[in-house]
């Protein structure tokens, strides 16, 4: 479970850092640095798990070497990044909690065009060379971040697929299937959640030939469906109350742009709930942290005001840095607290009385 986030250098941040609770909203307008923070996290995980720690570093993450390092705007680049992240991990049966913190660094050569150097370090307490190697690796594997592709979600899934639901939402069907006869109550809590956020849909089920899962859905005037027919929005709600309720899941789960495909009127339930299931997973069965990324203010309504010390903004601001003895401007991301003296609440309350009819509606 991630606890903090400190990054410098790494595309837009420059000295950045933010404290992550269980549950997180980050909001933002484009260009503010949500998917870059989401790039980060993914550049340090293929790092510290890749043979490379230089190069492989980037294989997930937008743009080329160069592209990662902070630009100012003179066009100049810093040649050095650092991305660290404080973190508390659980061991197997959730109970004992180690604090730990993982870093990386990379120094980019603007004459060769490619990063030249890089470390990666981990620290956890006083834990020996071994066991610090061990708790990173599970970490570093309980980050999942969902970037959902609903086609791949409509396709039959493996009997034999034990994993947890794949970032892109292919195995949907296995994880689902899973469930439904391991756990009922917790297969009944998914489909009560379900049929919640979607009022077209009466019901889920799973069919399980020799080889495969077939997920199908009913839904209201058409009976039985196979889930190839089921609407993109529809998918993402199943997919996302299956990584958060799946007991083999991971521990945090970064979901970008969680409107998306969503009616305004179920997305706000529907982060209610995915808060709740957060919530309740501290005490009851596996830990689990959510991070979203968000444009909507129907997000921030559905919040507001009883969680709003779990919604960050994220903006840009222009800044000076002293590079080589020069003094040179860039725009970087900055971090804005709801009700701080950069977001007071009287313009809170404006954002979302753009959004609040949508609540009142069925």
């Amino acid at each position: 479970m991630i606890t903090r986030i400190e990054i410098d250098g790494f595309k837009s941040f420059v000295d950045f850092e933010l404290d992550v609770p269980p549950f997180l909203v980050v909001m933002g307008g484009n260009a503010s640095g949500k998917s870059n923070l989401v790039d980060a996290l993914r550049s340090l995980a293929d790092a510290v798990q890749g043979a490379d720690p230089f190069r492989v570093g980037i294989r997930n993450v937008r743009g080329i070497p160069a592209e990662l390092f902070h630009q100012f705007e003179d066009g100049s680049r810093t040649d050095r990044l650092e991305i660290g992240v404080d973190c508390r991990t659980y061991a197997s049966d959730g109970t004992a909690a180690v604090d730990g913190r993982i870093e990386r660094a990379a120094k980019y050569d603007a004459a060769q065009a490619e990063i030249v150097a890089g470390t990666v370090e981990a620290r956890f307490g006083d834990r020996d060379r071994d066991e610090t190697a061990r708790l990173t690796m599970t970490e570093l594997a309980s980050w999942v971040t969902l970037g959902l592709v609903p086609q791949l979600m409509r396709d039959r899934g493996l009997v034999t697929d034990r994993s947890p639901l794949q970032s892109n939402g292919a195995n949907l069907a296995a994880i689902l299937g899973r469930i439904s006869i391991s756990d009922t109550q917790l297969w009944e809590e998914l489909l009560a959640d379900a049929v919640a956020l979607l009022p077209e849909l009466r019901g889920i089920r799973v069919e399980r030939s020799r080889e495969y899962w077939d997920l199908e859905l009913q839904s209201r005037g058409t009976g039985w469906m196979s889930a190839r027919t089921a609407s993109d929005g529809t998918l993402r709600v199943l997919a996302a109350l299956a990584a958060m309720l799946d007991p083999v899941g991971p521990s945090t789960v970064i979901l970008d742009e969680v409107e998306n495909g969503l009616h305004p009127a179920r997305l706000a339930e529907l982060v209610r709930r995915l808060r709740s299931i957060t919530s309740a997973s501290q005490s009851n069965g596996p830990r689990r942290q959510l991070i979203l990324t968000t444009h909507s203010p129907v997000v921030l309504s559905a919040l507001y005001p009883e969680h709003e010390h779990e919604v960050v903004f994220l903006s840009t601001a222009f800044g000076p840095r002293i590079v080589e003895g020069r003094k040179v401007g860039s725009v970087r991301t900055v971090v804005r607290p709801v009700g701080g003296t950069e977001l007071p609440r009287a313009m809170v309350r404006g954002i979302i009385d753009t959004v609040r009819p949508w609540e009142a509606r069925p």
